[in-house]
């Protein structure tokens, strides 16, 4: 009969009534007309393999109860896998599967010798399935002679066939034959037994001397409420804790039932937390706990661990090794039978190794405040061994393989690198287990000693695991002190190689940072030659000083190598980097001793003055641009320049002018005894700028030196030559915007006040022009309003309402309203949009527009006034 699955979320909540209706008991058929016993023995191997199991997994998932100890939330994960293994395994009775696992479950239930785990696991299952065929066999693990865990299993699912729990050594009789209405029957029994739980749990909360009697009853749900009781009991005033742990101490030692036997012991933890260690009832316990970790069922196992963690063992440094290491050596015992176990329950092996970590900790605490060297007692400790087991089997979980492979980190020898190795290439290894393996390996680094040649070259394998985690973890390995000697002397050929077909730019980097860390000469070219090259040259300022730092590393401070680094990092096709890559080419050079310096070709030492220039013309000062710039631009002048022959890529002309122009940063540094010099190469420059070929060369000589005597304080100076390039509309082209803000400046200091007028006029064309550069429109808001405010002021001080009116038609199209669409069709150029496109959209800036307009106003309401 199928009881259907209405069961099959119902926790076994269940006792016995001893009277149910006046249906017939029927004493079950004995072999022989003798009781039977099943000898059940949990290290031993069943001769009949795994009885002819379709799916053992599915059968565990089952017919096994959840374990003790279980977190809320996985406790619910493990009801949701139950019932849908339940609702599986109930689909394959009813297929034609049916026969094999019927076959099977006579095997289980008829073997002399089967292992606990597997006649529990079948019980559970004819329980929840309702699979009243194998009542009897159910019946003959009640005999005396079977383990009281399988007396328990028995009498549950007995219990959930027929609705009553069958106690005592007699035999177990049918309350009813299943049949039609059953199903009413045992729903009826099962709501009055649940009734009757509900009740008799609320009558010992808060009860003490009825939790006390309970913890004798028969039901193991209430064993396990009365214990939960007294540890709840143990704080309240005025209760004697030593007879609550007596009593305690006796249920424990006769409990069949593992949750009940978890909440017992975990009362008695309560009340021994503030024993001291050689306490006799802490004694008694550890004793107690140490024995039953040989020989108690799987199911108890963590629970027993658990307990074993948590016992105060010592106190101080005083010779730990007299308790902690018995309980290390249980601990090692009880991981020992679950790692033997292919079929052990995931979550046990897991709250057990939990346990053990919490013992090392404990033991290196311990280890630490005796002065033992730091970790001394931990390696090699007997858990090393289940620990490597678990590690080994591909059978085991792989979240408790990880949970192993993090233990086995505190106590791995340098014995165990080769099977860690030889876990590490399995193909079944996932990459969590292989990240975890990586950090024991890691763990190890001092001892490798002639295992560091295979571990380099597994990890050098890694660096082609499409996994982008696990090579970051390879490369951070291959960077570690364990490592570096047999790195320096491995072919580095593979990390060259490697810089093309990483995809990750920060795992370049780390490749650029294995090969700066070991790389020799040998891996220059290479690198020079690798195909992403010009990508890692590309990449941010950042990116291009990684790659510098390696060159420089490699390049060794040879100064052919140098400068070949160098050729190749500045003639890389890519304008958005080259000031990057052009700073970084100086700096390159800039590190070579100065015999070095003097010791390059003319060429070298002209490819450096043209790459100076060009950092030069972009704006950046080579004295600010890198450490030592300095002494550098004092090389330029001293060594480079000078030997930059005739005939080259520069004329002598634009040599002069180089020259004058290097110059003026030192005087400008505080060198004034160049000065002279400086000025007579710009004179020198300019004479001679008739004959070179460039156009703008001359205004670009004139521009400089009129920064360079601005930079002196010659005002008047600059302004002369300022005002020669602003007045020529060829050479004005050559002047910035910044220079453009300087002259409108040096027009309105340098004047004297009768030309105050006409200075300010002066002042605002040069402002105007300003203004009307299309380049102008990509400052930011905040210069752009300072330069029209300016502009206004110059309008205005001039007395010219002409100028005013210019700066009012600049400002006409001004909305009043922010978020008003511009006065412009869609699709206009730069140059036909407002002077103020974009100041309108910061409200700061639009309001500060506003009050201009409204003063340039009044400056031509007034001046039409004064006419």
């Amino acid at each position: 009969m199928h009881l259907g699955l209405r069961s099959i979320r119902a926790t076994l909540l269940l006792c016995f009534f001893t009277s149910v209706s006046n249906a017939a008991r029927v004493p079950l058929p004995q072999d022989g007309g003798e009781t039977a016993v099943v000898e059940v023995e949990e290290p031993v191997r069943s001769q009949s393999g795994d009885f002819g199991l379709p799916d053992i997994e599915l059968f565990l998932r089952a017919g096994r109860r959840i374990p003790p100890g279980l977190t809320a939330t996985r406790e619910r994960e493990r009801e949701r896998e139950r019932t849908v293994a339940l609702e599986q395994l109930l689909a394959e009775f009813q297929s034609d599967s049916r026969p094999t696992w019927i076959a099977a479950m006579h095997s289980i239930f008829s073997s002399r010798v089967a292992r606990t785990g597997f006649w529990t696991a079948a019980a559970g299952v004819v329980g929840e399935l309702g699979l009243n065929e194998f009542d009897e066999q159910l019946a003959l693990g009640l005999g005396p002679g079977s383990p009281a865990s399988v007396r328990l299993a028995a009498s549950e699912a007995l219990a959930h066939l027929y609705g009553v729990r069958p106690t005592g050594d007699s035999p177990f009789l049918r309350p009813f034959e299943p049949g039609p209405g059953t199903d009413y029957l045992l729903g009826l029994l099962r709501h009055r037994e649940q009734e009757t739980l509900i009740a008799q749990r609320e009558l010992i909360r808060g009860n003490l001397e009825r939790a006390i009697v309970t913890l004798r009853d028969s039901n193991p749900k209430l064993r396990e409420a009365a214990a939960e009781e007294l540890a709840i009991a143990a704080v309240e005033p005025g209760v004697s804790a030593a007879r609550l742990r007596d009593e305690l101490r006796a249920a424990l030692s006769k409990e069949a039932s593992s949750h009940a036997f978890h909440a017992e012991l975990e009362a008695l933890l309560v009340l021994c937390a503030g024993l001291a260690p050689d306490a006799p009832d802490v004694a008694n316990l550890r004793g107690y706990l140490l024995l039953r970790s040989g020989e108690a069922p799987q199911s108890f196992l963590y629970s027993l661990a658990n307990g074993l963690a948590r016992l105060p063992w010592v106190e101080g440094p005083a010779q730990p090794e007299l308790n902690l290491r018995a309980a290390e050596r249980s601990l090692a015992n009880v991981l020992g039978r679950v790692a033997a176990d292919p079929q052990a329950d995931a979550d046990v092996t897991s709250g057990v190794l939990a346990a053990l970590e919490d013992l090392l900790s404990q033991v290196e605490a311990v280890s630490m405040e005796g002065g033992v060297e730091d970790g001394a007692w931990v390696r090699g400790a007997q858990a090393r061994e289940p620990l490597l087991a678990l590690l080994a089997s591909s059978h085991v979980p792989d979240g408790v393989r990880r949970r192993a492979a993090e233990t086995l980190t505190r106590v791995a020898l340098a014995g165990d690198v080769q099977l860690i190795l030889d876990v590490l290439a399995a193909e079944t290894t996932r990459p969590g287990l292989k990240y975890v393996l990586l950090g024991t390996l890691a763990s190890l680094t001092e001892e490798l000693r002639g295992d560091a040649g295979q571990v380099v070259e597994r990890l050098l394998e890694f660096l082609e695991d499409p996994d982008a985690d696990l090579r970051r973890r390879a490369l951070s390995f291959l960077g570690s002190k364990g490592v570096e000697d047999y790195m320096r002397t491995t072919d580095l050929a593979r990390v060259v190689k490697r810089l093309e077909a990483e995809p990750i730019a920060e795992l370049k980097s780390d490749l650029l940072a294995l090969l700066k860390q070991y790389g020799g000469r040998e891996m220059l070219m290479p690198l020079l030659e690798n195909s992403s090259f010009d990508e890692l040259a590309m990449g941010s300022s950042t990116g291009v000083s990684e790659l510098g730092d390696t060159l420089a590393h490699l390049s060794l401070g040879d100064p052919a190598a140098v400068m070949m680094s160098a050729r190749r990092l500045a003639n890389v096709a890519d304008k958005g980097s080259r000031l990057a890559r052009l700073l970084r080419c100086l700096q390159l050079a800039a590190d070579l001793d100065e015999e070095g310096a003097r010791s390059l070709r003319p060429k070298s030492h002209e490819e450096l003055v043209i790459w100076s220039r060009a950092v030069r013309s972009s704006g950046v000062l080579l004295q600010d641009a890198f450490a030592g710039g300095e002494q550098f631009l004092d090389r330029l002048v001293k060594i480079h320049l000078p030997a930059v022959v005739a005939g080259g890529a520069m004329s002598d002309t634009e040599r002069t002018h180089t020259l004058a122009l290097f110059l003026s940063d030192l005087v400008l540094l505080g060198d004034r005894e160049r000065e002279q010099e400086a000025l007579v190469n710009y004179a020198t420059a300019l004479r001679a700028a008739e004959s070179n070929s460039e156009h703008f060369f001359a205004a670009r000589v004139l521009r400089d030196r009129a920064r360079f005597t601005l930079g002196l304080g010659y005002r008047s100076s600059a302004l002369d030559d300022f005002g020669v390039l602003y007045g020529n509309a060829k050479y004005s082209q050559v002047l910035e915007l910044s220079d453009l803000r300087t002259l409108a400046m040096l027009i309105a200091q340098v004047a004297i006040e009768s030309e105050k007028r006409a200075s300010e006029m002066k002042a605002f064309g040069v402002l105007f022009d300003l203004v009307s550069r299309a380049a102008w429109r990509d400052e930011l808001g905040a210069v752009r309003l300072s330069d029209l405010t300016e502009l206004s002021d110059r309008a205005i001080g001039s007395g010219s309402r002409e100028n005013v009116g210019s700066v009012l038609k600049l400002l006409a199209d001004l909305p009043t309203d922010a978020n008003a669409p511009l006065p412009v069709e869609n699709g206009a150029t730069p140059d036909e949009l407002p002077v103020w496109d974009g100041l309108d959209r910061e409200p700061a800036l639009f309001a500060a527009l506003g009050e201009l307009k409204a003063r340039l106003r009044a400056a031509a309401t007034a001046d039409k006034s004064s006419n």
